[in-house]
C-alpha cells in the first residue's frame, strides 16, 4: 500500500486505509469506475443508489454547474436495479485488492421492513462489505411530493419521505440487523429538520453508523426572459433541483455537528457534504465526522485529487501533533454556543490608515484622483469622471508614472490610465463638456452644470460618442483593484446601514464611533484592509 495514502480508521470491525469514500452518485455505477477510485487511492465507495423493485422515476441524467452559487444541480438520475446493483458488487469483488464497498439501497415495494431485509441480505450476499440504507435521496418520491404540495400524492415513500420519519427508520434498522452480519449505515435526510432525533433512533435501534447527505431540494436559476423553461440543456421545462456541491458545506457540518450533539461520541459518523480539499476535510472532522464521503467532486475533477486530499490532510495533523482525524474529531461540538451564550465585545469600527491613498494618484504630478474617475466610469456616471478628470489635459505630454505603480501590473497586466483618461478628454469633448474648466474651483459647479445642460438636451442616439470606445473605457476602469481609500472606493460608507461611515471633505473616510455599532461588514468589504476592528475591552 502506498503509505501516502494511509491514515487508518476502523469502524464496526472494518479498517479503512484512510477515511475518505466516494458517495454514493453517478461516479460509482460500473465496475470500470470502482477500479478507477481503488486506484486513485479512494478508501471506499458507496455504489450508486440500487432501488427495488425497479425505480419508477429513473430518467437519463441532467447535470448543470451553476458558478453564482458554487453548486451543482440535477433535475433527473439514473439509478440501479437491485439485480444491477448486486451484479456491480459481485463482479467488482472479483477485481477489486482493498476498496471497501457499501451498497447503497433503498425498498420501494409493498412488502414494508421485510421488503428491507430481504434487500440487505441480498447485497450481503453478493459480497457488499457495508449496507447503506438511504433515507434521503430528495429526487424520487420526495422530489413528487414537494412539487405537488401533498405528501399524500404518493404511494411508494423512498428516500426523503421516510427518512425524516423516527419510527420507519426504527423499523427498518432494526429488522435488518436482526439478520444482517455486515456493518449497517443509515443515510439521513436533513430536509425536515431533526436529523440528530432521528439519527439517534437508528443507533438504538441498531445502526453500526449514520451518515448525511449532500443535496438539497430547491429551484434552480431562473431565466428572467423566460422562466418557465428550464436552464438545463436538453431539458424543457423548469423542474426541481438537487444541488449539491461546495455551497452546502456549511449545512453539511451542521448536520454532522446535531447528529454527534444528539447521539454521544461513541457512535461514527459517515459525514458528506461540500467537501473538495483537506481543510474541508479537516472541518468535517472536527464537527464529528469519522468517515468523510465526497461525491459531487468527483463530477467535476474525476478521482485522482484524493492524493493530495490525504497528504495535506496528514501534513497538517503531523505540523500540529496530531496522529489521525479521530485527534481533532468533536473539537467544535463542546464549543459551539447557542445566540444568548455568546460573549460580544463593545467596539466600533476604525480606520488603519487613514491617509492611505492609491499608488496612482500619490504619483500622479497632477494630483487628479484617478482611482475616483476609474469608478465613476466603470458606474456611467460620466459627469462626475469629467470633474474629477480636472487637469487631464497633462496627460499627452506625460510619462505616465500612475501606470508604473499600478498595482493590478503585478497580476495580469497594469491598467492603461493615460490612454483612459485621454479617451474621457475625447469623449467630453464630443458631448460639449470642457473639463478644463473643472480645474478652477470656482467654475467646478458651471461645468458640471454644463455637461447635464448638454446631456439632458440630447438624446443618446444623437450624441454619437464612439459606442466601441465608451465600452472600452467601461471595461478598463472596472479592471481597477481599489487599492486606496477615499471618493475612489467608499464601500464602506455605500454599505454602512447605521450611515456611521461618511467621506469628508479631503475625500477621506471618517467613522462616526458614536454611530457605529461594530457589526463588521465595513471590515469584511474594505477590498485595502484598511479598516479593523476596535475592541474597547468591555463585554456587552
Amino acid at each position: 500500500m502506498n503509505d501516502c495514502l494511509f491514515l487508518p480508521v476502523e469502524i464496526a470491525g472494518i479498517e479503512f486505509k484512510n477515511p475518505f469514500y466516494v458517495a454514493s452518485g453517478p461516479t460509482t455505477r460500473t465496475v470500470e469506475q470502482l477500479l478507477a477510485i481503488e486506484k486513485a487511492g479512494w478508501a471506499a465507495a458507496s455504489i450508486k443508489l440500487s432501488i427495488d423493485p425497479p425505480p419508477y422515476i429513473n430518467r437519463h441524467p441532467r447535470y448543470s454547474l451553476f458558478k453564482q452559487y458554487d453548486a451543482l444541480g440535477f433535475t433527473a438520475e439514473k439509478r440501479l436495479t437491485y439485480d444491477q446493483g448486486r451484479l456491480v458488487i459481485s463482479e467488482a469483488k472479483k477485481k477489486l485488492n482493498d476498496l471497501v464497498l457499501m451498497a447503497n439501497i433503498a425498498y420501494s415495494g409493498e412488502k414494508g421492513a421485510q421488503g428491507w431485509v430481504d434487500m440487505a441480505l441480498g447485497f450481503e450476499d453478493a459480497g457488499a462489505d457495508m449496507i447503506e440504507l438511504n433515507m434521503c435521496c430528495p429526487n424520487m418520491s420526495f422530489n413528487v411530493q414537494v412539487t405537488s404540495g401533498d405528501k399524500d400524492v404518493i404511494n411508494q415513500r423512498t428516500g426523503a419521505s421516510i427518512g425524516q420519519d423516527e419510527e420507519v427508520v426504527t423499523e427498518v434498522v432494526g429488522a435488518i440487523k436482526s439478520k444482517l452480519t455486515v456493518p449497517l449505515i443509515v443515510k439521513l435526510t436533513p430536509e425536515y429538520g431533526g436529523i440528530g432525533s432521528v439519527a439517534k433512533a437508528a443507533y438504538l435501534a441498531g445502526a453500526d453508523a449514520v451518515s448525511g447527505t449532500a443535496g438539497r431540494l430547491g429551484i434552480p436559476p431562473i431565466d428572467l426572459e423566460h422562466p418557465e423553461k428550464s436552464t438545463f440543456h436538453l431539458q424543457d421545462e423548469v423542474g426541481m433541483v438537487c444541488l449539491c456541491g461546495a455551497w452546502i458545506k456549511p449545512l453539511a457540518l451542521r448536520d454532522t455537528y446535531e447528529i454527534r450533539l444528539a447521539c454521544g461520541p461513541e457512535t461514527p459518523i459517515f459525514a458528506t457534504g461540500g467537501v473538495r480539499n483537506a481543510h474541508d476535510a479537516l472541518e468535517t472532522a472536527m464537527c464529528g465526522g469519522d468517515m468523510i464521503g465526497i461525491c459531487t467532486e468527483t463530477l467535476i475533477r474525476g478521482y485522482n485529487f484524493i492524493g493530495d486530499i490525504v497528504a495535506e490532510t496528514k501534513k497538517w495533523l503531523v505540523s500540529h501533533g496530531y496522529k489521525n482525524l479521530n485527534d481533532i474529531r468533536d473539537r467544535i461540538v463542546p464549543a459551539v454556543k447557542s445566540a444568548p451564550e455568546l460573549t460580544l465585545w463593545r467596539g466600533h469600527a476604525k480606520v488603519v490608515k487613514p491617509d492611505l491613498i492609491a499608488p496612482c494618484r500619490a504619483v500622479c504630478p497632477k494630483g487628479i484622483d484617478i482611482q475616483a474617475v476609474l469608478k465613476k466610469i466603470s458606474q456611467g456616471d460620466k459627469l462626475r469622471a469629467y470633474q474629477l478628470a480636472a487637469g487631464s489635459e497633462a496627460c499627452e505630454g506625460c510619462s505616465a508614472p500612475c501606470e508604473k505603480s499600478c498595482v493590478r501590473g503585478r497580476a495580469d497586466g497594469a491598467l492603461s490610465i493615460k490612454k483612459i483618461l485621454t479617451n474621457l478628454r475625447a469623449d467630453a469633448k464630443i458631448k460639449g463638456v470642457d473639463i478644463t474648466m473643472c480645474a478652477e474651483d470656482n467654475h467646478k459647479d458651471r461645468a458640471v452644470s454644463k455637461a447635464a445642460d448638454v446631456l439632458s438636451n440630447r438624446s443618446i442616439r444623437n450624441i454619437g460618442v464612439f459606442p466601441d470606445a465608451s465600452s472600452w473605457l467601461e471595461e478598463s476602469a472596472s479592471r481597477c483593484l481599489k487599492c486606496g481609500c477615499g471618493e475612489g472606493c467608499a464601500t464602506c460608507s455605500e454599505i454602512c446601514c447605521e450611515f456611521a461611515v461618511t467621506i469628508n471633505e479631503q475625500s477621506r473616510i471618517a467613522i462616526d464611533s458614536s454611530r457605529c455599532v461594530a457589526c463588521g461588514m465595513c471590515f469584511n468589504c474594505c477590498p485595502n484592509k484598511n479598516i479593523q476592528m476596535f475592541n474597547t475591552g468591555e463585554t456587552l
